[in-house]
């Protein structure tokens, strides 16, 4: 009997029109080996819109954390993509939010994310850019 060949499954893929955001600031208790306190501080940002592509997910869970303590690649779940980022890029994407949702122009110009799935299909390979 042939063995059949492994069926490749396509990749998920879109775009989400990121419409506002939300800030956070989690202060973690954590404590090292001695007992002494160590709090870590994890810079969060909500940001919410529609997805061009009919898919579930609107929401975008991002992360600002020491690279360090970054715990997961992007990834998906039915209604949000989460993803951990260095905090050295926060200005990077600060940047990005003056200039599109947070701008007064009224040329301002429109954050879009793009996403598509890696094999593992809860893991995203993720683009942020101005349309």
């Amino acid at each position: 009997m042939p063995v059949e060949p492994l069926k490749e499954t396509p990749l998920i893929s879109g775009q989400i029109e990121i419409l506002d955001y939300n800030v956070n600031f989690n202060i973690m208790a954590e404590r090292d080996q001695t007992g002494k306190h160590l709090p870590k501080i994890v810079h969060q940002i909500i940001l919410n819109g529609r997805n061009l592509n009919g898919h579930e997910f609107t929401t975008v869970d991002i992360r600002f954390r020491e690279s360090k303590d970054i715990v997961t690649n992007p990834a998906g779940s039915t209604e949000k993509v989460i993803m951990d980022i260095p905090k050295t890029d926060f200005e990077s994407f600060d940047w990005l939010l003056k200039k599109t949702i947070d701008s007064q122009n009224s040329d301002r110009k429109t954050l879009l994310m793009e996403y598509y799935s890696t094999q593992n299909y809860n893991e995203y390979h993720v683009t942020f850019f101005m349309g």
